[in-house]
Parts: C-alpha cells; structure tokens; sequence
C-alpha cells in the first residue's frame, strides 16, 4: 500500500480573511516547525511526505488547488491524505487504518443559527468565510435539484482518499457544472440578498454539494479529526487527534 501526505504552502498576495498580514506572520515563523511535525506523523503512517507550491497565490484558487492535486497524486499513490499545514497531529493513531478509503473521509461540521453565528450576521453582513454562509450557500445549490440539503459543510482542512473514492468523487469532472450551479443558486434562491450577495465559489461548498448531490459515499471522521481552534473554540484539548490551528495561535 503506497500512500503520501501532503499539505501546500503558498505566498498569498490577496489579504483573504483567512490570511491576514498577522496569521501569515505567525505561518512564516512556525512553518518549519509545523512541517516536521506532519513529516513525522507520515512515518508513523510508513507514508511519504511533501508540501507542494502551488503556481496560483490567492486563496480561493490554492484551497481548490489542494482537491486537484490529490486527484493527481492518486496516479501515484494508493492513498492520500491532506492536511493543511496547520493541521498538527497529536496522536499515534493512523488514520489510513481507522477509516475505509473507499469513502471519501472528512470531517463534515454541523452547522447550526447558534448565539455566536447570529452575532455574525448581523455584525458582519459579507463574511464569505463565515460557516453558516457557507451552508446557506449549499443548500440553496441543492434546492435547485430539489434537495433539502443537510445542516453540515465539509471541512477540508484535513481529508483522505483512495482510488476509489476518488473516482466517486469526481471533484474535476464535475467541477464546470457545479459552478454553474453556483452561479445559478446566487440569482435563485430563498435567501435575503444581503447574505447571498457575499457567496463566493468554495471549495468546502463545492465538495459538500457534490457528496449530498450525487449521493457520493463518505465518512464523517468527526471533531477529534479536526478540531478546530478559532474564535469561537479557543482551548486545545488532549482528546483530538489532530488539532486545526485556523486562528494560527501556535503552541508547538
């Protein structure tokens, strides 16, 4: 069984939200610590391991690049996991083994109109990063096909998948009509136009359409898989397995 772990690293020049002058900062000071840690972690796995430039530097286009380079990897290798490079593995367990890869295996995070999500909204009306938004913005693609999608968007902060799953999957193939999709959802949707004025192509709500649209076989690893640290959940805890930095507040 040949498998590889992979991450990416890129010199964003597009101040996304999720790569601020400060978080980009924090990355160049504990990129090589962060690395060493996911190297060592794909030797526990008797996997390779390597991060990968992408030629794009804005962030929506790199966090697709991430998809597509598992495709290609998976000429390769038999398996592959992704992991954002600030994604740090706490544990000794082997996630290749815990799983069946024949599904596509990611955390897929329950999203609910909580106090905090409320207080977004209505403080800051075009967070495109924002989870709900997100989940709105999936729903309203799947009404179009007459689907009443689920309350859950796929994190792919961290994700594994075979050959088969992949082939499941169909991220590239699929990719032109989901788009599509996307275009269509903004003009025709059930949603006030201050929310759906900021829906920007995802790869989180791209990937979690195609599972619910086409009915793709999956596993939701869950939290301890990527527990994620932001402002909302601020404590690390000994029960993860991999812990996902978002607020890039390392403690290595």
């Amino acid at each position: 069984m040949k498998r590889i772990i992979f991450s990416v690293w890129s010199d964003l020049n597009d101040n996304h939200p999720s790569a601020t002058e400060e978080k980009v900062a924090s990355f160049n000071l504990y990129k090589d610590r962060l690395i060493e840690k996911q190297k060592e972690y794909a030797h526990l796995c008797s996997a390779d391991y390597e991060v990968f430039t992408p030629d794009q530097n804005n962030y929506v286009d790199v966090q697709f690049y991430k998809l597509f380079q598992t495709e290609r990897l998976l000429d390769q290798y038999d398996e592959v996991l992704y992991l954002d490079l600030d994604v740090i593995p706490k544990t000794e367990k082997v996630i290749f083994d815990e799983f069946d890869l024949d599904n596509v295996s990611v955390y897929q995070m329950p999203i609910g109109v909580t106090k905090w999500l409320r207080s977004n909204i209505r403080y800051n009306l075009c967070d495109s990063m924002n989870k709900y938004y997100k989940l709105c913005c999936k729903k309203a693609m799947l009404l179009l096909d007459d689907i009443s999608g689920n309350d859950t968007v796929a994190n792919t902060g961290v994700f594994c998948l075979n050959k088969k799953s992949a082939e499941y999957l169909k991220f590239s193939e699929r990719l032109p009509a989901v788009q599509d999709k996307f275009l269509e959802a903004i003009e025709d949707n059930l949603y006030p136009e201050e929310l759906s004025s900021c829906w920007v192509k995802n790869n989180e709500v791209f990937l979690s359409y195609i599972i619910e649209r086409y009915s793709v076989p999956n596993n939701d690893i869950g939290q301890p898989w990527n527990y994620i640290l932001d402002h909302f959940i601020k404590y690390p805890t000994d029960a993860c397995y991999f812990q996902h930095q978002v607020n890039k507040d390392f403690k290595i």
